[in-house]
């Protein structure tokens, strides 16, 4: 896995290298808001950060709760229905869909299906997961902790709000930070989106050695790269934002799995 993590950070350093030559007329060329495609990954892009997030928590609570730690399992528990309800409210802000019944069907649908797929899991099974869980959920917490501290204090507008503007002025280079968000408008830079998407790589280590290796880990990395191209057509994103949203999330996963893995995922 090192060398695949190794060829994955060279392509986003590429993506990088290309957009800070290349960012505006990238975004001018392939714009296209509103589109199935760019709809398709802006509402289900980040899947994988809540759904294993959920999983993983699940895990924990089902592990604690067998060990009678009880404080313990009801933590992780609680965290289980967080990362669900941000699910059950990020669908439907994404439809344009304020509707209090539908997140909590949601919710309660995540939180049932996932409570099942666990408690149904073989015990040993579930108790070697326990390791990679924790690795899950610092994953998702520190992706979306550091990616928005930058994005607060980056400043960079959208291309879709230039596009709206008609006035490409406001355009800035990924590496000249500008000043404190002021709203969402200016908050391109990194894509959280992208480094919510890459933790499906984590996937991966789950199929060590395994004959599924190598196709798991292309569907993972072909699914990172059909989110970061999406927030670039929908304008929300340039191409130096997404590959800094994925280069962060593979970083921290490197970092966590190194330092938190046993030997197997080393």
């Amino acid at each position: 896995m090192k060398k695949q993590y190794k060829l994955l950070i060279l392509v986003q350093l590429i993506l990088l290298g290309i957009g800070s030559v290349f960012d505006l007329q990238i975004s001018q060329s392939i714009f296209n808001r509103g589109s199935f495609f760019s709809e398709f990954f802006k509402i289900f892009g980040e899947l994988p950060l809540t759904l294993m997030s959920v999983l993983a928590a699940m895990i924990k609570f089902f592990n604690y709760y067998d060990e009678k730690k009880m404080v313990k399992s009801t933590l992780f528990g609680l965290l289980s229905i967080l990362f669900a309800m941000m699910l059950g409210f990020q669908i439907p802000h994404y439809l344009d869909m304020n509707s209090i019944a539908f997140s909590i069907a949601i919710i309660l649908g995540v939180m049932v299906l996932s409570f099942i797929l666990i408690y149904k899991m073989d015990l040993d099974r579930r108790k070697e997961l326990d390791n990679f869980a924790i690795i899950v959920i610092l994953t998702a917490f520190l992706s979306v902790l550091v990616i928005n501290v930058i994005k607060i204090f980056w400043g960079r507008m959208r291309f879709f709000k230039m596009v709206e503007l008609n006035d490409y002025s406001n355009f800035t280079p990924w590496y000249l930070a500008q000043s404190i968000a002021e709203s969402d408008v200016y908050k391109s830079f990194p894509s959280g989106h992208s480094a919510n998407a890459a933790i499906v790589l984590l996937i991966n280590y789950l199929y060590l050695n395994s004959k599924h290796e190598n196709k798991v880990f292309v569907f993972s990395s072909i699914w990172l790269f059909l989110v970061q191209i999406s927030r670039i057509v929908d304008g929300a994103h340039f191409m130096s934002d997404v590959a800094m949203g994925g280069l962060i999330a593979i970083l921290i996963q490197m970092m966590l799995v190194k330092w938190l893995s046993r030997d197997k995922y080393a």
